[in-house]
């Protein structure tokens, strides 16, 4: 397969992706927190914090966002 997209588009929409779940991960946490509703973090962003304590370059990130409400 031939990539279409390359070099700093392709580095800048991989960096976007990420920076787009973490945003919804944050804006979630943030109404959660505002509103004192109890909750977890769940799924694939739990596994990637309990990752980000022991190993940083194991980190992978998901699409999703889970929460335990």
């Amino acid at each position: 397969m031939e990539f279409t997209i390359v070099g700093d588009e392709l580095w800048d929409r991989m960096e976007r992706a990420v920076e787009k779940v973490n945003e919804r991960l944050r804006k979630t946490v943030r109404i959660l927190e505002d509103a004192k509703i109890p909750y977890a973090v769940i799924g694939g962003h739990a596994v990637r914090a309990w990752v980000a304590q022991v190993d940083t370059a194991a980190l992978r990130t998901t699409r999703d966002v889970d929460i335990l409400v």
